[in-house]
C-alpha cells in the first residue's frame, strides 16, 4: 500500500510540473534525496511547522497560506531551472530557506539584470512578492516597479544586488 501511495504521489508530481512547464530532472537532481519531497508533504510528516519565531518569513507565509506577502528571506538553492520564456523572461530557482522547505524564485529578467553565475549550492538573500502553493510557493516582484507604485524587490548573490 505504501508504494502504491508513493507510486501515485509521482505520478501527480510530474502532473503539476508537466502543467507548470517544469523538468522533473531539473527539480530533482538524483542527490537531493529528503529535499525532493513537496512542502506539503514534509509539513503532514511534521517535518515542516514554522513557529511565529522560526525566524524564515517564507516558512511563516507558508504555514499561514498567505499569498500577496512582501517579504525578505534567503537560503541555499537546491536547483537552477531554465527559464521561463513566456511572456516576460524569468530566471527560476529554487531556494532551501529552511531545512525541508524550498521556494520557487521567478526573477523578471526583462526588468532586471540576471543573476550571473548562479549555481547549485550558492547562498542568496532576496526580496519580493510571496505567493503561496502546495509546494511551498513562488517569489516574484524581485525587481524594481518601473511605475513606481510600489516599494521595489531584489536578489543578492555573490555580494551583487540584482534589481
Amino acid at each position: 500500500m505504501k508504494k502504491l501511495l508513493s507510486g501515485l504521489a509521482m505520478v501527480a508530481i510530474a502532473v503539476v510540473a508537466a502543467a507548470f512547464g517544469i523538468d522533473l530532472n531539473e527539480l530533482f537532481p538524483p542527490d537531493a534525496g529528503e529535499r525532493s519531497r513537496s512542502a506539503t508533504e514534509q509539513a503532514r510528516q511534521g517535518k515542516v511547522r514554522p513557529s511565529s519565531g522560526s525566524g524564515s518569513p517564507v516558512a511563516q507565509a507558508f504555514a499561514d497560506g498567505a499569498s500577496d506577502r512582501i517579504l525578505e528571506d534567503g537560503g541555499r538553492i537546491v536547483a537552477v531551472l531554465s527559464d521561463d520564456n513566456e511572456g516576460s523572461r524569468h530566471q527560476r530557482f529554487i531556494v532551501e530557506v529552511q531545512p525541508g522547505l524550498t521556494v520557487l524564485v521567478a526573477h523578471n529578467i526583462d526588468l532586471a539584470p540576471r543573476v550571473a553565475r548562479l549555481q547549485r549550492g550558492d547562498r542568496v538573500t532576496f526580496k519580493g512578492e510571496y505567493e503561496w502553493t502546495e509546494k511551498g510557493g513562488v517569489v516574484h516582484w524581485t525587481h524594481h516597479d518601473p511605475k513606481q507604485w510600489r516599494e521595489g524587490g531584489w536578489i543578492e548573490h555573490e555580494g551583487n544586488r540584482y534589481e
